[in-house]
């Protein structure tokens, strides 16, 4: 398997302990920090394609291509997408993507990819037969619709959700029947990882793979407080659930890739100036008021992508 460490931000080279550690794989790095600030939080399509140029060509470099991918902030989670599309190319087979994530990528987003758009970007792929959606919690699932939430997928089954938690989402029109939710009159009462318990859930959720093949996205902000210190909206998911999770999905399935973020990095943009203050703005409506000891953050987000990264080594085939 082929480690590739994606440098959009400084926030992996923090992590001194965990850098030795990917040295050891012969990892690739891949350096587009510049190109990173352009395409941070989100990205019109001339961004991405530069940011694909660049990077696709060292990644391709050696004979394996890289299965393992760790990027940075949360705020890159659309990058997930160029590399699934890669992944895409090595092989023929259909998958599934399952994303782990305090908010689902599936908000509509015009010229481009947001951090919370991307899986309508990887539905667009015909090998791609479901993508599953785990872990939300919070704003995203209040009045889903009015944030430009693509509900319709659900109605088709390519994309399902599965909160760790969550008050019923009142919609306007309707989605039913789903295998992830109930819906009731004006209102989506979901299927959560809380209310079924862990392991009913795992048994459920290992029912709605209809591929061999996954793909794993993980943005470590669907761990609690203690498993993780990131930019923005934090999960609740314990790191024990996740790896047990994790774990019981490769026992059953073949594992072909995986990405890693939500390591915290201080926001930084270039660009078009006025998409420059648009993400300000928006970074400013769900930054924590207080920043973070980075101390205690360093070694926290180290320990969990030790974590991940033991793991995710001995599962992807």
């Amino acid at each position: 398997m082929q480690l590739c460490l994606l440098h959009l931000d400084d926030a992996l080279r923090q992590q001194e302990g965990f850098m030795r550690t990917c040295e050891s794989t012969s990892a690739i790095h891949v350096e587009a920090k510049r190109l990173g600030q352009a395409v941070r939080l989100w990205s019109r399509e001339p961004a991405l394609e530069k940011l694909s140029d660049v990077i696709m060509p060292q990644i391709r470099t050696r004979t394996r291509p890289p299965r393992l991918v760790f990027m940075g902030s949360s705020d890159f989670h659309h990058v997930s997408a160029l590399l699934i599309a890669n992944i895409l190319q090595q092989t023929h087979d259909h998958i599934t993507v399952l994303q782990f994530d305090s908010r689902p990528a599936w908000r509509k987003f015009g010229d481009g990819m947001h951090c919370h758009s991307w899986l309508n970007r990887v539905l667009e792929h015909p090998q791609i037969t479901r993508a599953i959606s785990i872990g939300a919690v919070g704003s995203d699932l209040v009045r889903p619709e009015w944030k430009r939430a693509n509900l319709v997928q659900m109605t088709y089954g390519a994309l399902e959700l599965y909160p760790f938690e969550a008050a019923p989402s009142r919609v306007g029109s309707e989605y039913g029947p789903s295998d992830c939710f109930d819906q009731q009159g004006g209102a989506l009462h979901w299927k959560t990882i809380a209310q079924m318990g862990e392991p009913a859930f795992t048994e459920h959720l290992l029912a709605r793979i209809p591929t061999n093949g996954v793909y794993l996205s993980i943005d470590k902000n669907v761990l609690a407080p203690e498993d993780a210190i990131v930019n923005g909206e934090q999960g609740k998911m314990p790191l024990t659930s996740l790896l047990t999770l994790i774990r019981r999905i490769g026992a059953k399935h073949r594992i072909i890739g995986a990405d890693v973020v939500g390591d915290y990095s201080p926001p930084a943009f270039n660009g078009d100036e006025v998409d420059r203050w648009r993400k300000q703005a928006e970074i400013y409506r769900r930054a924590p008021r207080e920043l973070p000891n980075m101390e205690r953050l360093i070694a926290t987000n180290s320990a969990t992508n030790h974590a991940l990264f033991a793991l995710l080594t001995a599962l992807i085939k």
